[in-house]
């Protein structure tokens, strides 16, 4: 048997025609290694070797067609090829070879996961560090990652939440606008102290509170007054008011406008 042609095609796998006939695909290391060249014979015993280095090389392309998607890290190649029935000697051969080449990079995947996860979609570092331990990562190289997140940089992103949401939040009142918030940020992975500390600090303006509160202590108010009249009708105003999360103060100033009979 002979090598009669070596066609290369993408990713460094190479075609290997035996005879004119038969096909192998394998990864250009195997060529380099074994000195597998054009015109060569081999023998009964080479030909069932490159039988088997065609099988390794298949589960190498699929693998580099898994990391054409996206980034991946390590222990996510690890899975895929577990999940491909790959044997272990050659998930560490794979992974040495793409750790090589510079495919496979764990610490060079957190810090660009950070940008994207903390800078553009305004992730906490708890949910971020959550993300990367789900994706197998190392925890020694997400904290050294995560070092790179200032207290500064918290206050910032925690500040540009808080206004995202008082912009776009219109019909709430201010306690109901903090507390989303608060939950919002505490899903993203922010610290509850930290969280706090910002919103007691931040100045929110009540352009639409006085016009909320007159809305909802008129439709309360409708709602009650054909039952109740007097103290009752007040008491029963207030508590469906705060529950709402109005201040007693700005319910009580409503009552200017209305006679209650006592």
């Amino acid at each position: 048997m002979r090598i009669t042609s070596i066609k290369k095609l993408k990713h460094n796998i190479y075609e290997l025609t035996i005879d004119d006939q038969e096909k192998f695909k394998l990864v250009e290391d195997y060529l380099l290694e074994y000195h597998l060249l054009k015109t060569k014979d081999i023998t009964d015993e080479e030909y069932q070797l490159l039988k088997t280095l065609a099988n390794y090389s298949k589960i190498y392309a699929k693998t580099l067609n898994y990391l054409s998607y996206k980034m991946r890290t390590e222990g996510e190649i690890i899975q895929y090829l577990e999940e491909n029935e790959c044997a272990k000697p050659l998930q560490v051969e794979i992974i040495n070879k793409l750790k090589r080449l510079n495919y496979i990079n764990d610490e060079h995947y957190c810090n660009m996961y950070i940008k994207q996860q903390f800078e553009l979609n305004k992730k906490g570092p708890r949910l971020i560090a959550k993300e990367l331990k789900d994706k197998h990562v190392d925890e020694t190289i997400i904290e050294k990652a995560l070092s790179t997140i200032s207290k500064k940089m918290i206050k910032e992103n925690i500040i540009s939440v808080i206004k995202y949401y008082e912009k776009i939040t219109k019909q709430k009142t201010l306690s109901q606008l903090k507390a989303k918030i608060l939950r919002s940020l505490t899903q993203k992975g922010y610290d509850y102290e930290d969280i706090l500390s910002e919103l007691n600090s931040y100045e929110f303006k009540d352009d639409n509170q006085a016009d909320l509160i007159k809305k909802e202590f008129q439709k309360v108010f409708q709602k009650y007054q054909k039952k109740y009249q007097g103290y009752e009708l007040k008491s029963r105003i207030i508590r469906s008011l705060m529950n709402k999360g109005f201040d007693y103060e700005t319910i009580l100033s409503q009552f200017d406008s209305i006679n209650l009979e006592d």
